[in-house]
């Protein structure tokens, strides 16, 4: 049971490690586009703010922002745009669906007049019937186009026709490309292609290298309602991870270390207890000796009528010893006091015996 309570904390301690593990890879989705970008040779940053702006020139800057902006200022959204006027590169998604009489809910394209619309919605709430939902992209370089894996049912509006190219699927448009100034701004309807799971399907990878390649790229993700659960906590923190499993290792060795002392002692030490000549040492000698007996004359028929000295002769043979020795296991005891040393050694021997028969 003692045995049982150590494993299970162990245990314990191990799948707190696992799902720490798991929670940091799930807080943090885009991690594999992240790998992706760099094993292309591309510089990322990872950020919840938009500080590296003013630490790189907008020309050298390629800026994602991933996560939710319902914090963004109007003046924020005016600084963001004047860098890309300035030659950066932006990309983001519309802040929710468009709906009349809604106001502005985001400053950063609203004043674009570029809306998401639910397509289910603009086509009288049937689904759009087509063989595909993959999003389509022509290249002048590439006789077959690239497929993206948008979310269906969402559609990008350009109400001004901003927009100087554009990706679209059956159920409607998923990019828009606009060049403000020196810079570009891409609008997308959603980010999913790019999470852990999607990242490697299709030509999503692909298209995110496409439109941050020869750049400085930086990710920004931020949620909207920010989890503190402990879990997340560790996994933020991996030193605090690793102490934290650290603490539970070394309190279950110290467990285990003080059930062992606590332990109650086996059979062949509470032996020891016995006074030398007890009926119950006596009984187990007989027992092998009778067992040796008997397991030699099945072996050796006429064994029980050989002399003694033949006997033991045969038996120091079968275990390899002399014959010394297994006359001092076998000679019954002459009634003098033993010690609980001298009675285990004499079992041992038996044993010896026995095995080898």
């Amino acid at each position: 049971m003692k045995r049982l309570a150590v494993a299970a904390l162990l245990i314990i301690t191990g799948l707190l490690l696992l799902a720490a593990l798991r929670v940091h890879h799930d807080a943090d989705p885009y991690l594999a586009a992240e790998r992706f970008l760099r094993e292309q040779g591309l510089q990322v940053t990872r950020t919840q703010d938009l500080a590296p702006l003013s630490r790189v020139p907008p020309v050298d800057l390629s800026v994602m922002l991933l996560g939710d902006r319902e914090y963004m200022s109007p003046s924020q959204a005016q600084t963001l745009m004047a860098w890309v006027y300035a030659g950066g590169r932006l990309l983001v998604t519309v802040q929710g669906y468009w709906a009349p009489g809604r106001g502005a809910a985001d400053p950063l394209l609203d004043p674009l007049n570029i809306r998401l619309l639910d397509a289910y919605a603009s086509a009288g709430g049937a689904p759009v019937s087509a063989r595909t939902t993959l999003t389509a992209m022509y290249l002048e370089s590439e006789q077959a186009p690239l497929l993206m894996g948008f979310a269906p049912g969402r559609h990008l509006e350009d109400a001004d026709d901003l927009a100087q190219s554009w990706a679209n699927s059956p159920q409607g448009t998923h990019m828009l490309q606009l060049t403000l100034g020196a810079g570009t701004l891409t609008v997308v309807s959603d980010t999913a292609l790019w999470r852990n799971r999607a990242i490697g399907q299709f030509d999503n990878g692909w298209l995110l290298w496409y439109l941050n390649q020869g750049r400085h790229v930086v990710m920004q993700y931020r949620e909207a309602t920010p989890r503190a659960s402990v879990l997340q906590q560790l996994a933020t923190y991996p030193a605090t991870l690793a102490s934290a499993v650290l603490v539970c290792v070394l309190l279950a060795w110290a467990t285990a270390a003080q059930w062992a002392l606590l332990k109650p002692r086996p059979r062949a030490t509470r032996t020891r207890r016995l006074r030398a000549g007890h009926p119950t040492e006596q009984a187990l000698l007989r027992s092998l000796r009778e067992d040796i007996h008997w397991r030699a004359s099945h072996r050796y028929p006429g064994f029980a009528h050989w002399p003694v000295t033949e006997q033991w002769h045969l038996l120091a043979k079968l275990t390899v010893t002399s014959t010394a020795h297994i006359a001092e296991a076998m000679r019954p005891p002459a009634g003098k006091a033993r010690t609980a040393l001298s009675f285990e050694q004499q079992v041992a021997q038996l044993q010896t015996i026995r095995n080898a028969l």
